[in-house]
């Protein structure tokens, strides 16, 4: 049996991880609406609008990740003052009598 301890370990590992995977998957749709701007894709060197947008983009991707990380930081901290206990779900299954097939059991 999970103790509460081993439950809000796992609680704040898989909200951080999907904390993560937010900001992330935030960044990775604007570089691939917007990198155009400052060449995203490309190794060759920007001209001085280019450098300007891939700036602006930096201080963008800062503050994303400055504000998310802030959020999830706040959320493990609130979490840590809970007690936390896992639900796991579990199916029962049976052989059903007539059929031979295993049907869940209710």
């Amino acid at each position: 049996m999970r103790t509460s301890k081993t439950s809000k370990d796992r609680l704040a590992k898989v909200t951080s991880k999907k904390f993560d995977t937010t900001m992330i998957g935030a960044l990775d749709a604007i570089e691939k609406g917007f990198g155009f701007l400052w060449k995203h894709e490309d190794d060759v060197e920007l001209s001085a609008q280019e450098e300007n947008m891939l700036s602006i983009y930096n201080a963008i991707r800062q503050r994303i990740l400055d504000l998310g990380n802030k959020q999830k930081r706040d959320f493990l901290n609130e979490v840590a003052r809970y007690d936390v206990k896992f639900n796991q779900y579990r199916m029962e299954f049976v052989r059903d009598s007539q059929s031979g097939l295993l049907v869940r059991k209710n």
